[in-house]
């Protein structure tokens, strides 16, 4: 229908017209039917907001900026106030809505407008952030450009509601751009505003997740070392983040702070295989740190009496923790040179680990089993009854490693026709 069809409908036939519309989402339609409806209501001001946002949405946004700004015009402050209230509860309800159809192009437009409306509405300049990371706009200076950086520092008693979505938002940030100067800007003025338990636990675990990310997996220690004293000024007995910056420490060759942390949480641990690998943690900043032998040998026997303890009972070890119990037994032929019974217990922390490992991975171990049964069976009559038997061996030490050199003289002297050697380098740094 066009306006002049329109023009003697009834407001009460107009809506009902509006209704229709908006099955389709006609907005040219709309547009029309809105213009009618202000014609016959000048008064009616819902009009002009609705007029404005049909036209935004077929991306007449001066066309809709102006229909907005020409209703208010002559409004007292008073009226502007409630008016632009209004308005915004609309655009609100217009980007829910085409938030759930994901048209996050539209969504930013319509959020856009509610900033002009709103500069310093905190949830919605939020919400513009996460919008420009969907988009992949994002940049360095969107934090400081959206003001967000500032509110933050001038408004830190925030509502339950904002701060989640501000913890949602740093987890994204650091997701998207851990590595920028603003990420770890936006985590450190996030800190004061987190109060309750709750959202102070989501808020870490997301700082912990954070570093396991940037520090264990990418190794950028200069940003997950300053991540994770931000997550101890919030709770300085977070177990994982003091874990973390233990290691992380130590691994920049600063092994007192490794010491102090590694010192920090372990009367916090309750479980025997926490316990392990933290008195394995405390070891090892000891030896690293090469001068406190006495300490490190002290360290050593605790931890031993702790493994044995574990491999009696058969505790079962955490998901998280397998890797760090594989290794709980390296510094033990440190201190003594007692090669039959430190086998012994590499052995039998082994065999516990694979128990768990096999307890969590089942049915990922049988595919496996299955498949290299299946691949036998493939090649079983191409197999040669002289051919070379292969060998592979794994490690993390082919470097620069006193195992590595040691390990050169195998490959030196293996006889190649009977042998094929394979290495594989484990933890490898390209």
């Amino acid at each position: 229908m066009n306006s002049q069809s329109l023009s003697n409908f009834s407001e009460a036939e107009l809506l009902n017209q509006v209704q229709i519309a908006l099955k389709t989402r006609n907005y040219q339609q709309l547009t029309i039917i809105y213009e009618n409806l202000i014609n016959l209501e000048l008064n009616n001001y819902s009009y002009y907001w609705y007029l404005g946002l049909f036209l935004l949405l077929q991306g007449l946004t001066v066309e809709a900026q102006t229909t907005w700004l020409m209703a208010m015009i002559d409004g007292e402050p008073s009226q502007v106030e409630v008016w632009t209230a209004e308005l915004v509860e609309i655009l609100e309800t217009e980007a829910n809505h085409q938030d759930t159809k994901k048209d996050i192009s539209l969504v930013w437009l319509i959020r856009q407008q509610i900033r002009e409306l709103l500069p310093t509405a905190i949830d919605n300049l939020l919400y513009l952030c996460f919008l420009s990371i969907e988009l992949q706009t994002y940049t360095t200076s969107e934090l400081e450009d959206l003001g967000i950086i500032e509110l933050l520092e001038s408004q830190p008693n925030l509502e339950v509601s904002t701060t989640t979505l501000l913890i949602n938002l740093v987890r994204a940030v650091l997701n998207y751009a851990p590595l920028y100067d603003s990420s770890l800007k936006l985590v450190e003025i996030a800190a004061p505003c987190i109060k309750g338990e709750e959202q102070k636990s989501l808020f870490l675990g997301v700082i912990e997740s954070s570093m396991a990310e940037i520090g264990v997996a990418r190794g950028y220690y200069a940003v997950a070392i300053p991540l994770g004293e931000i997550g101890i000024s919030v709770n300085p007995q977070f177990v994982g983040i003091l874990f973390h910056l233990t290691n992380f420490y130590q691994n920049i060759g600063k092994f007192d702070e490794g010491i102090k942390f590694a010192c920090q949480v372990y009367p916090l641990l309750s479980s025997l295989p926490d316990q392990i690998y933290g008195k394995i943690l405390i070891v090892r900043g000891f030896m690293g740190a090469s001068s406190y032998w006495q300490e490190a040998s002290n360290a050593n026997d605790e931890a031993k009496e702790l493994i044995t303890t574990l491999l009696t009972e058969g505790e079962i070890i955490g998901e998280n923790k397998l890797g760090a119990l594989a290794s709980s037994t390296f510094f033990l032929p440190y201190f003594k040179d007692q090669p039959r019974d430190i086998r012994k217990f590499h052995n039998q922390m082994a065999e516990l680990c694979c128990v768990n490992i096999r307890r969590y991975y089942q049915q990922l171990i049988t595919n496996f089993q299955e498949l290299h049964e299946q691949r036998k069976a493939r090649n079983q009559d191409s197999i040669k009854i002289d051919q070379p038997l292969r060998i592979g061996y794994i490690s993390h030490c082919f470097k620069t490693h006193s195992v590595g050199w040691l390990a050169r003289w195998i490959f030196e002297h293996a006889d190649l026709e009977k042998f094929e050697i394979y290495t594989y380098m484990a933890c490898c740094d390209p």
